[in-house]
């Protein structure tokens, strides 16, 4: 491979530089980017995979010469030909990176294809200004000179469609970490190829050859040119979001410059222009270049500065090696974020950033933190806050800690733990203000030999370390602390906090004040000033009522201060002094708040009737230290339990065994029950009121009551738990269980065995119960058969089937198939499987919700998920704006509720959605709401759709027309005018009678048009305006219809003969609504039980007593016997009467005739058997 000189030999005629191949690699003699080929490989993988050579520089010594040999590994392949077939997914990914490394010599024989796909073979001339655009003086016209060149946007049409999931990956891509992770590679690349030479060398080989080739290990950014890839970036990943569909064309007119954002149209026209051109000559078209082989070095940096080059021009000065081109970008990125700054005000500069905007992309986060650390300063901050930051921890914030800081915040950083802080102690001496808010530090000690070495901040005046929820341990020395902050930290043990805590410390009124409020006790350990107080003796007591034995003893003599401490914790009382202890105010404050103050009062006080009554009555369990002769006083013990029914246990034993007391106890604490006589035990009104205020109080009902179902249940329906303490026949009983499970679907977890083994039994548990499956016997939840069954009628119950059946495909499937809520409790290797999910959302669209995130942006399983099932509201935002997949949704009967907003525009698809269910006219845009046809085709479907109409079209005869037809109760919806139209209101009452209700007034006062739909529906009549309800013929024709239409007639025409006779005849239930009076009419009631036995019950007693009329209604409805005159109920010969007429009548005869041999027998020859 090397030549006579030492050099390699040219394999390639017409490259420029010396390029050789051997084995699988290719090599590159003294290559002028070394690192730009390196930078183009690196962020086209992070992009997209492995498309061009991955490379590597190396240095050559032969004898007596060294120099520079691009390593390169070789894609085997053959050069693109016109017309040859893609890959579309290789093509689209190439073109996308095409636009972010922007190459300027693209040629057709830098690229190779190896089955159908294409990749990139040499890319050392990238990152130009994509076209150099100058106007005319006046500004009325411009001329461009394009410096991007790509083959690639002349292999297809300009107008070929791209790859959507190529396109959806890279939208989906972190620019912020890609590009980051980026730079930070190139510059780590540079400083290995820099030392690869040392300086004197690099000095030549930066020189022209005889060739005119130079190399630099670095690559030379223009100013801006990591600002505009970001923002090309962006703008791409912008273009695909707001697309439904890109053309590759679409690419090249979003290329933007540093200085101009309107480049991409002039780079469009100039490859359209070119399309028809030849291979050879489409370069010299589109870039007005002369086709010369490679770029040179002097026309790649005209390509890259997008300018000509003069003698005069600096190219040095005009670009920047990585590292500064980092810095600039950064301090570009710092311009755009308002949330982030460095101000400088009277002296003092302040670096401030809050990143709770963008809580979501922590790279982004880790950039900016970059940027400000890497702005170049005039003078060192002595103010720093930055808050909000998941990512900062110690080795991100070491770059802005100095001696010369004086204000640190970092509120809500988490990974700040003890290492930061480590750091902090040791770089910021003279720190006055720090703020360690919600960050994640664990222990604040001393790193000294000594058990309690302290952390020393010798200038620090303010400390916050609120919710901190995991520091364990405070070992602070401060002398100069004036303000301390320490809420809401669970894991601190407080009191040792205050116990170990530097002298000066306990001392600071608010850093005692922090600690005693959280653990009063601590304050023996507060300095002896503190402890005199109010203010902190008072926070303790109300923390811990034993805090007022370490308290001053001028303060326990205090009254003020006493009675201010035991309103706060009545345990006070037992260290107040001894002339506190018998002031009622004070003892009937403490026990107010707590019973149990009350054994720390004078003797005196707790035998003093008139003081133990207002003390119960505070709290019932002062009982508890009253004096006995107090305890079998009435209206004490009454008052005590009626405070807190657990009084009851301290009651004398003749008031537990008084039901009133218990009763009492009981109704106020279901437990009070413990403590009740064990014959009240049985008493089924005492038990059942205290299960009915605690299930559990069953547990102490005695076992006859364990067995009653009333009460059990009752307690069931409170508390599940209680059928634990039921009789164990109950748990066998199925229909008790079953009854119980209606109650609470966990009360099957107590049934008996046999029951959970039980098939049948299980699933009619289930079909009332999500919950049930879990508590069946294990071998019922392996039995496919029966956990499908159970599926079928509860989707969740899948979660309890055996784990085996869960790793099921099959399995999976069935069950699927039959509830898509299965799939949720699928494992997570199901979820994440791309065919698997396809086939089940083919089953059941609705399975969609629970497949893995990344699986609801697969065009082809989202396709078949809103095929079954109304899945739509779970795909990725981007299929909600696709107008293929959304017609398909409605079509399917989807509504619009979930359609992005731009579709709620687009009459395709709204027409198409209320064809299916007009109420999805609901969540069309209000534009559409206007179109005559879309909402006719909604009322048609669903008249009540008229609601979400527009208000000129409820005004339209057609729309509420076709609207009122399919539903009556859309009138409501519909304009005054139309409710006055009789054609409207006519088909409105013929679909739902209750329309009339909706009808305009005046229609409701037309007397021809009420008679007329009266006559079709009488219950109509409510709905008419009142002087009509006094029109005889009006509810005449009412009443002749529908008898119960009597309840809306006026009163005087309810007293008028002839319309309760009409009224009652049509239906006997009118009876109702008569007049009392005739409740006593013969005729009326007969007519009445003839139709409706049952209004025996309305009729006079008189006639209850009338073997006629009572005769008459048994034979309507054997029922009927129960509101028979009592004497009748006991005539054998009557009731056998009855009961000949209809055998129903048995149940309601007199209990005494029921028991009577003699009579039944009677009954018997009367009856068939099976009546019997």
């Amino acid at each position: 491979i090397l030549d006579k000189e030492g050099g390699l030999v040219n394999h390639y005629v017409d490259s420029a530089h010396q390029v050789c191949s051997i084995g699988d690699f290719h090599l590159k003699q003294r290559p002028s980017y070394p690192l730009m080929e390196y930078a183009v490989h690196n962020l086209c993988s992070r992009i997209a995979g492995d498309f061009t050579p991955c490379v590597e520089l190396v240095r050559f010594d032969i004898s007596h010469i060294s120099y520079p040999v691009l390593v390169s590994r070789t894609i085997s392949g053959n050069y693109w030909k016109q017309g040859e077939p893609l890959d579309l997914k290789q093509w689209t990914r190439m073109l996308l990176c095409a636009i972010l490394t922007r190459p300027a010599d693209g040629r057709r024989s830098n690229y190779i294809i190896k089955d159908k796909k294409i990749y990139c073979v040499d890319n050392d001339l990238s990152f130009v200004e994509s076209a150099e655009v100058s106007w005319s003086n006046l500004g009325r016209w411009g001329s461009s000179e394009v410096h991007f060149f790509t083959i690639l946007f002349c292999m297809q049409s300009l107008d070929t469609k791209l790859d959507q999931a190529v396109l959806d990956e890279f939208k989906a891509l972190d620019r912020s970490a890609i590009l980051d992770g980026w730079i930070e590679d190139i510059i780590q690349k540079e400083k290995e190829y820099t030392t690869l030479f040392s300086k004197p060398d690099r000095a030549i080989l930066s020189k022209k050859d005889s060739k005119g080739r130079t190399f630099t290990p670095s690559i030379p950014f223009k100013k801006g040119a990591l600002a505009t890839l970001d923002l090309q970036f962006w703008r791409l990943q912008a273009l695909i979001r707001r697309s439904k569909e890109l053309k590759s064309g679409d690419l090249l007119k979003e290329l933007i410059n540093i200085h101009q954002e309107s480049v991409g149209t002039y780079v469009y026209k100039a490859y359209d222009n070119a399309k028809n051109c030849p291979l050879d000559k489409i370069k010299t078209k589109i870039t007005s270049s002369k086709e010369v082989g490679s770029l040179t070095n002097v026309e790649y940096q005209k390509a890259v500065l997008g300018k000509k080059i003069e003698k005069h021009d600096d190219f040095e000065n005009e670009t920047h090696p990585p590292q500064s081109a980092r810095k600039e970008f950064f301090a570009s990125l710092l311009k755009k974020f308002d949330h982030a700054a460095i101000i400088t005000r009277r002296g003092e500069t302040t670096i401030q950033a809050s990143f709770q905007a963008f809580a979501d992309d922590l790279s982004l986060q880790i950039t900016l933190l970059k940027a400000l650390a890497m702005e170049p300063l005039e003078k060192a901050p002595q103010v720093l806050i930055l808050n909000y930051n998941l990512a900062l921890n110690a080795t991100l914030l070491t770059p802005f800690l100095h001696a010369g800081l004086e204000y640190i915040d970092l509120s809500y950083c988490p990974k700040i733990d003890d290492e930061a802080l480590s750091e902090i102690h040791s770089l910021c001496p003279n720190l006055k203000h720090l703020c360690l808010m919600a960050t994640g530090i664990f222990e604040i000690k001393g790193w000294g030999w000594g058990e309690w070495s302290y952390l020393e901040f010798p200038k620090l005046e303010y400390f916050n370390i609120s919710l901190c929820v995991q520091l364990k341990t405070l070992q602070l020395k401060a002398t100069t602390l004036k303000t301390f902050i320490m809420k809401d930290l669970p894991r601190l043990n407080h009191y040792k906090a205050l116990e170990h805590a530097h002298k000066d410390l306990k001392k600071n009124k608010d850093f005692v004040l922090m600690v005693v409020v959280q653990e009063g006790n601590a304050l023996q350990y507060a300095h002896e000033e503190l402890k005199n107080d109010k203010d902190v003796v008072l926070i303790a007591v109300k923390q811990s009522g034993l805090a007022l034995k370490y308290a001053h003893e001028d303060l326990k003599k205090d009254k003020d201060f006493v009675l201010a401490a035991v309103k706060e914790n009545g345990w006070a009382l037992a260290f107040t002094h001894e002339d506190l202890k018998i002031n009622v105010d004070v003892v009937l404050a403490a026990v107010k708040l707590n019973a149990n103050a009350l054994q720390y009062a004078h003797e005196g006080l707790k035998k003093d009737k008139y003081f133990v009554l207002p003390a119960v009555n505070k709290n019932g369990l002062a009982l508890a230290f009253a004096h006995e002769d107090l305890k079998i006083n009435k209206d004490i013990v009454l008052a005590a339990v009626k405070q807190n029914g657990l009084a009851l246990a301290f009651a004398h034993e003749d008031f537990k065994i008084n039901k009133d007391v218990v009763l009492t106890a009981v109704k106020l604490n279901g437990n009070a029950l413990q403590y009740a006589h064990k014959g009240l035990k049985k008493d089924k009104d005492i038990v059942l009121a205290a299960v009915k205020q605690n299930g559990l109080a069953l547990a102490f009902a005695h076992e006859d009551l364990k067995i009653n179902k009333d009460v059990v249940l009752a307690a069931v329906k409170l508390n599940v738990d209680a059928f634990h303490y039921a009789h164990e026949g109950l748990k066998k009983d199925k229909n008790f269980v079953l009854a119980a499970v209606k109650e609470n679907g966990l009360a099957f977890a107590f049934a008996h065995e046999d029951l959970k083994k039980n098939k049948d039994f299980v699933l009619a548990v289930v079909n009332l119960s999500d919950y049930a499956l879990q508590f069946a016997h294990e071998d019922l939840k392996r039995d496919k058969d029966f956990v499908l069954g159970a599926v079928k009628l509860s989707g969740k119950a899948f979660q309890y089937a055996h784990e085996d059946l869960k790793r099921d495909k099959d399995f999976v499937l069935a069950a699927v198939k039959l509830s898509g809520k299965a799939f949720q409790h699928a494992p997570e290797n199901l979820k994440i499987n791309k065919d698997f999910v396809l086939a089940v959302v083919k089953l059941n669209g609705n399975a969609l919700q629970y497949a893995q995130e990344g699986l609801k942006i697969n065009k082809d399983i989202v396709l078949a998920a809103i095929q079954n099932g109304y899945s739509l509201e779970y795909v990725h935002d981007d299929f909600k704006n696709d107008k293929d997949i959304v017609i398909a949704a409605v079509k399917n009967g989807y509504t619009l509720e979930y359609v992005h907003d731009n579709l709620k525009k687009d009459k395709d698809i709204v027409f198409a959605a209320v064809t299916n269910d007009g109420y999805t006219l609901e969540y069309a845009h209000d534009d559409i709401k206007k179109d005559k046809d879309i909402v006719l085709a909604a009322v048609t479907q669903i008249g009540d759709a008229l609601d979400y109409a527009h208000d000129d079209l409820k005004k339209d005869k057609d729309i509420v027309l076709a609207a009122v037809t399919q539903s009556g109760d859309a009138l409501d919806y519909a304009h005054d005018d139309l409710k006055k139209d009789k054609d409207i209101v006519l088909a409105a009452v013929t679909q739902s009678g209750d329309a009339f209700d909706y009808a305009h007034e005046d229609l409701k006062k037309n007397k021809d048009f009420v008679l007329a739909i009266v006559t079709r529906n009488g219950y109509l009549l409510q709905y008419v305006h009142d002087d009509l309800k006094r029109d005889k013929d009006i509810v005449f024709a009412a009443i002749t219809q529908n008898g119960d239409s009597l309840e809306y007639a006026h009163d005087d025409l309810k007293n008028d003969k002839d319309i309760i006779l009409a009224a009652v005849t049509q239906n006997g239930y009118a009876l109702k609504y008569a007049h009392d009076d005739f409740k006593k009419d013969k005729d009326i009631v007969f007519a009445a039980v003839r139709t409706n036995g049952s209004m025996l019950h309305y009729a006079h007693k008189d006639l209850k007593k009338d073997k006629d009329i009572v005769l008459a209604a048994v034979k309507q409805n054997g029922r009927a016997l129960e509101y028979a005159h009592g004497g009748l109920k006991k005539d054998e010969d009557f009731v056998l009467a009855a009961v000949k007429l209809n055998g129903d009548a048995l149940q309601y005869a007199n209990e005494d005739l029921r028991k009577d041999k003699n009579f039944m027998a009677l009954v018997q020859n009367v009856l068939p058997m099976e009546l019997y």
